[in-house]
């Protein structure tokens, strides 16, 4: 646990969110019953369509911070940490939102509201990180600083 409170406070509720993201992919984001009582249930978790990258992304999230906790360098093409958690949360937000929208037919509000609130928390998180670290976001086309 006292490793996990060297991270920046933003650094903890992006690690912290994504861990709640990837448990709260597991519940029912739709359900559609057919036959009254004793009828047909049928249901999807996040683990569908636009919400595989979301998982995946969210996974990645975790596996990228849990590595800078215990010290490992992972070179991304010289990026800095705070960006590639950054990039990654706003895959994870892009995914989330299109997921939300795309599924919306018999939608558990619940349990994709939070995965859709916890996804805007993350992606602020590591913004609000970002901007803490000094960090510029490369624009396309530009070349990366020597």
């Amino acid at each position: 646990m006292g490793k996990f409170r060297s991270l920046s406070m933003m650094g903890q509720v992006a690690l912290g969110g994504s861990v709640l993201y990837l448990i709260f992919s597991f519940f029912k984001w739709q359900e559609a019953c057919v036959g009254g009582d004793v009828g047909i249930c049928v249901s999807r978790n996040a683990w569908h369509g636009w919400g595989v990258i979301a998982v995946i992304a969210a996974i990645g999230i975790i596996v990228y911070e849990v590595g800078m906790l215990m010290g490992t360098k992972v070179d991304v093409r010289g990026m800095a940490p705070t960006l590639v958690s950054g990039v990654l949360s706003l895959v994870l937000l892009l995914a989330t939102v299109l997921k939300f929208f795309a599924d919306n037919e018999f939608r558990q509000f619940f349990f994709a509201g939070v995965l859709l609130i916890l996804s805007i928390v993350i992606a602020g998180a590591s913004w609000m990180r970002m901007k803490e670290a000094g960090v510029k976001v490369p624009r396309p086309g530009s070349s990366p600083p020597a």
